[in-house]
């Protein structure tokens, strides 16, 4: 039997509390490894795919990774 599990992550209040509180988190390509930069610039839509090989990023992760640096 296989869970799926669904998660609602709101990654526009996260990424504003990146721009108020002047943060940068780097967070690495898992497909690529380029670096992407989550700064106060970012866009949720532009954090769905790597800007350099287009490979979809797993949002819970890079959730998880701002979460920790707001920490």
């Amino acid at each position: 039997m296989q869970t799926v599990k669904h998660v609602t992550v709101d990654m526009n209040q996260l990424i504003d509390q990146i721009h108020t509180r002047g943060l940068v988190v780097p967070y690495k390509c898992q497909s690529c490894g380029a670096t992407i930069t989550i700064d106060q610039n970012s866009s949720a839509s532009g954090l769905k795919f790597c800007s350099y090989c287009g490979t979809a990023n797993n949002i819970e992760d890079i959730s998880k990774i701002v979460q920790e640096a707001l920490g």
